[in-house]
This record gives C-alpha cells, sequence and structure tokens, in this order.
C-alpha cells in the first residue's frame, strides 16, 4: 500500500485490485510460477483484501456499491472459479458488507470498549497470531496440557503481545510518522 500510495495510485485502487486478482488466475494457469512470489503478492487473499478496500471506498464516500461492481464480480468469480468455498466465502462477505454498509447504525451495539481494544490490536495481533500461537500449542502440547489449554494459552499470549505491541510500537511509531508528515506538509500540531 506504501508502494501504491507513492506511485499515487490510491485513487485508482479499483484498476490495481482488478489486475491484482487477473494475477491470482495467473498464477492458477501457470503452476509453475514461483510460489514465493505469490505469497508476496498475498494472491491466496487478494479477493478478500479486495472486499475490505472496496467497502472501505463506498463507506467512505469515495465510490458507491454501483461503481465498485465489476471488481466484486472479478473477486467473486476468482474465488469461485480457483477456490469454490473461498468463492462463496467472499460472496457472503460481499453481501454482508453490502447490507452492513447500507444501515452502519444497526451495529452501533458492538461498540464498547472489548471491541474498541480488539480493534487497536487488531493488526499487531493479525501479525503475530499464527506463527506464535502455533509455536506455543506446539510446545505447551508436547508437554502433556490438553487442547483446550492449548487454545486458550495461545490466545491469551497472542492477545497480550498484540496489546504491547501495540501500546509500545505501534501508537508511538504513528505519532512520530503523523508529526513528521505534518511537519513536512507545513500544518501546525494543536
Amino acid at each position: 500500500m506504501l508502494g501504491l500510495w507513492r506511485l499515487k495510485l490510491l485513487d485508482r485502487i479499483e484498476w490495481v485490485l482488478a489486475g491484482w486478482i487477473a494475477i491470482k488466475w495467473l498464477f492458477w494457469l501457470v503452476p509453475a510460477l514461483p510460489s514465493r512470489l505469490g505469497f508476496l503478492l498475498i494472491q491466496e487473499y487478494i479477493p478478500f483484501f479486495a472486499i475490505g478496500i472496496l467497502a472501505y471506498r463506498v463507506r467512505s464516500g469515495e465510490r458507491t456499491w454501483g461503481q465498485q461492481v465489476a471488481v466484486l464480480v472479478c473477486a467473486f468469480v476468482s474465488g469461485l472459479g480457483i477456490d469454490p468455498a473461498a468463492g462463496m466465502f467472499v460472496f457472503v462477505a460481499v453481501a454482508l458488507d453490502t447490507a452492513l454498509l447500507a444501515r452502519p447504525e444497526a451495529l452501533a451495539f458492538l461498540v464498547n470498549p472489548v471491541t474498541l481494544w480488539l480493534g487497536a490490536i487488531s493488526y499487531p495481533l493479525y501479525l503475530l497470531h499464527n506463527n506464535i500461537g502455533f509455536a506455543v500449542m506446539l510446545r505447551l502440547g508436547e508437554a502433556g496440557l490438553p487442547a483446550p489449554l492449548l487454545v486458550i494459552a495461545a490466545t491469551l499470549l497472542a492477545l497480550t503481545l498484540a496489546t504491547l505491541v501495540n501500546r509500545f510500537i505501534e501508537k508511538p511509531s504513528l505519532a512520530i510518522i503523523r508529526d513528521w508528515w505534518r511537519l513536512r506538509k507545513g500544518v501546525q500540531t494543536a
């Protein structure tokens, strides 16, 4: 996303997403392509990222769902054609996004301290949970702990680490970046 921003392509993100999804098809059609490149290009998950980006564009008022139909269809067909289960998930996600964006007040009950905390730590949690969670479960499983305790321990550790990363790395870094950006743009801080 930083590269797309630097290239001033965020205003044309729908075209970028359509191309990105097309690359997913290329990886499916030409299995000899390097799998590491596919991993780097997050090919397995691009339909889901596309839906999230498109939903954000609609929610922010930059686009309408009607303007997003072509890319949404590409995401759905991509998932359905290459992985039918993922395709159905994409379809359900699109339908749910559409319904929720039409009536965001229906989700007001979700705004509470727990969901705000989970939202704040969501990115570090996303980055940490998989590898750390499996490593913890593997080690504790070797020690003979029962499966439910493995899941609980891994979850608690991932939540704790994500909270620490958010508080001591993510928030301070974001403040530094925002201050730098304001200075660069000549905007005074309050």
